[in-house]
């Protein structure tokens, strides 16, 4: 009787672990997307400054 208590609830933590792990990559995934967008950003806001700096030397 015991045995089959610890086997269905080793079962509940392992699928949770298993959900866990999944929603953990999941916003692993998220975070290295807003990181790229906002190194991409930060690019063009140099970019941007540069051309600016580049006219106000022509003027």
């Amino acid at each position: 009787m015991y045995g089959k208590f610890v086997q269905y609830l080793t079962q509940i933590i392992s699928m949770l672990v298993q959900q866990n792990i999944a929603t953990l990559h999941h916003k692993m995934e998220l975070l290295s997307l807003i990181e790229e967008e906002e190194e991409e950003e930060e690019e063009e806001e140099e970019e941007e400054k540069e051309e600016e700096e580049e006219k106000c030397t022509f003027l």
